[in-house]
């Protein structure tokens, strides 16, 4: 039982995080969005969110997700920033072994 679970690197690149934080951002836009307007309209019959104003106004807010989502990954994955707050100690752990 040696063997790692995790056989190969995570394939984590800017691609994939660009693309990750885009498709989060429109569906979290239109599911609280979207999800509102539903309810308002729903409950009263109109629903003033369906305007061009907060339809605007969600679009900016979907724009600055994606891009805070986006760096927030890259920064993560240590693809950017300067590393200064970045520290590796060597650790030794001893694990439990089983008694059969």
């Amino acid at each position: 039982m040696s063997e790692p679970l995790m056989k190969r690197e995570f394939p984590g690149n800017p691609r994939l995080y660009l693309r990750i934080a885009v498709i989060s951002s429109i569906v979290f836009g239109i599911l609280i969005y979207g999800g509102t307007a539903l309810i308002q309209y729903l409950w009263s019959g109109e629903s003033p969110l369906l305007d061009w104003k907060p339809a605007v106004g969600a679009v900016l807010i979907m724009a600055w997700y994606a891009r805070y989502a986006y760096r927030w990954m890259m920064r993560g994955d240590a693809q950017w920033g300067s590393g200064s707050g970045w520290v590796l100690k060597e650790r030794t752990v001893k694990l439990p072994e089983l008694k059969s």
